[in-house]
This record gives C-alpha cells, structure tokens and sequence, in this order.
C-alpha cells in the first residue's frame, strides 16, 4: 500500500476517535510541562511585521494573535513570500490557483481589517535564499520599521518554510537588526521545550476559524484546518493562566535565533527530520518525529535562560 493510498484511508476515518485520544495524549503530556508566560500583548509594540511563506500559514500560526494585536492598536504588516500556486486543486490550473489564493488573503485581510499586504510572487517549491528575496526583505522592513517581527519556527519539514527563516536571517545579518522575533508554528507541532511565550487567543479564536474557512482553494485543508484549532486547545494546558486556546511561540532576539537557526542548519538537514501533520491521525506523529532536534534546540535555550 502506497503512502499515498495510506492517507485517502487516513481522510476518510471520522475525525473523532483521533481527538479523544489527542486530547488525552496532548493535555497529559502539557499537564506535566513547565507552564509558559504569556506574551505581552499590544505592550510596547506598535508595528508588526509578519513573513508568511504560503497564503494561509500566517493564519494557521497566528491567526488568533494577529487579531489581539489589531484590536489592542498595533499596525500588523503581513508578507507572503510564495504565489501559492502548486498546492493541489482538482478544478484549478496553477494560474487560476495563484489569482485565487491571492484573493483569498485579501479576503481574509478584510476579516481582520488588515490594511497591509505585500507580496514577493516566489513560485512555491522554488523559494530559495538570493540577492532579489534577501534585498526585498530589507526594503519591507526599513519602509516598516517593525518593533515584532513573526517568522515560522524553522523546525519544519516544509523547505519554503525553512528558506523564509533563511531569507530573513541574512536580511537581518546584512541589516544589523535587533529587534524582537516570533517565531510561530505551522504544520510541525512545537514541543513545550521550545515554546517561551503562549498567546491566549480565547477572545479570537472564531475569527481565526472564519479566516481559515475563507481558505476555500486548500480543498484538502478542512481536516487539517480543524486539527490546527484542536492542537490550539490541546496546547492550552502549557498556559500559566487557564484559558480554552493559544497560540504557541520561541520568544527570542534576532542574533540569538539566527546563532541557533545556523547550528541546526549545518548540521542538519532539517526538513527530513520532520513530518507535518494533516489532521488528528498524524499530529501524533508529527509531534514525536524530529524529537532530537527540538531537544537539541531546548538545550541550547536552557543553556541561554
């Protein structure tokens, strides 16, 4: 039996059985981890700037978040980096596909009141680190002048997600930058070793769920999206104060982040250690895979704080 042929029995499986057992292996796992602050939201910030490989990974990552910045008076600036336009859609060529998925971000970017949206045009699968991407980046954030800037945790096996953190760290290497970063999770669990700050995203969770509906191209997304608000819930129990839902983060400086990105990249070749997951039948195993890189990421971050 193929992988593929695998994943089309995973998909047709009702969800449910694979939440109960989530929701005791996850809530179990979190109960017994040291509790994490909640990061100060709006604080001192007063402009964010978020890089989004993919047309959705803001959302799955941030969604929450990007919501309590907005309505606490913080400008937030989103950048996707990729057209989007190799994701499967059984009606849609790859040009359809690009117009699409970009009129779905601004979709969602009228939800939330977002005003600013840029866009590199990247092709998906092919975003790598070079002159163009790198001085681009530059002139985004010397127009901004972010105090936050949120990234994807580079511990994924997605490549686009990893060369975004690649692309950024020389942007910022180049730049001298020393401002704060964020780096959030997509579709590879963080563990509690290498999460520092959680969001309470209780007050925006359903606009969160109403962005990622407004999704409508990723036609094999539902499952997955579900699962992204599930993992939210299952994490909640890593929260100093109870709460339903959060969002998870590496809290760290951009000098400390890109020392840490370098270590791993050269002595790793990080996507092959990870696995993302679909839905609740592969969150388990998403989560324990590439269990030595995060506990290598969580010594040096202990060595650090």
């Amino acid at each position: 039996m193929s992988r593929e042929e695998i994943a089309k029995a995973i998909r047709r499986l009702p969800p449910r059985p694979a939440q109960l057992f989530n929701h005791l292996f996850f809530k179990t796992l979190f109960l017994f981890s040291a509790k994490k602050d909640a990061l100060d939201i709006p604080g001192e910030t007063k402009r964010v700037l978020i890089l989004a490989p993919h047309m959705d990974d803001d959302i799955i990552g941030c969604g929450g978040t990007i919501s309590r910045y907005i309505n606490g008076g913080v400008r937030v600036h989103i950048l996707y980096l990729t057209t989007g336009q190799r994701s499967r859609h059984p009606f849609l060529n790859e040009k359809q596909l690009k117009e699409e998925r970009k009129r779905e971000a601004y979709r969602v970017a009228k939800l939330y009141g977002l005003k600013d949206l840029y866009f590199l045009d990247n092709i998906d699968g092919n975003l790598c680190l070079d002159h163009q991407n790198v001085e681009k980046v530059m002139d985004l954030v010397g127009q901004i002048q972010p105090d936050l800037v949120l990234v994807p945790f580079f511990l994924d096996y997605n490549r686009d997600h990893i060369e975004t953190n690649r692309i950024f760290i020389e942007a910022a290497r180049k730049a001298g930058w020393e401002m704060s970063l964020l780096a959030y999770q997509i579709q590879c669990p963080l563990s509690p070793g290498t999460i520092n700050r959680v969001v309470d995203i209780d007050s925006s969770i359903l606009i969160k769920q109403k962005a990622l509906e407004l999704y409508k191209s990723q036609v094999y997304g539902k499952r997955f999206f579900q699962t992204v608000l599930d993992l939210n819930r299952y994490q909640s129990s890593l929260a100093r104060k109870k709460c339903r839902y959060v969002e998870v983060f590496l809290h760290l400086d951009i000098k400390k982040y890109a020392y840490l990105f370098k270590r791993m990249d050269e002595r790793y070749d990080i996507s092959k250690h990870l696995e993302g997951f679909g839905d609740n039948y592969s969150l388990p195993y998403s989560f324990l895979k590439g269990s030595r890189l995060r506990k290598e990421v969580k010594r040096f971050l202990c060595s650090w704080y």
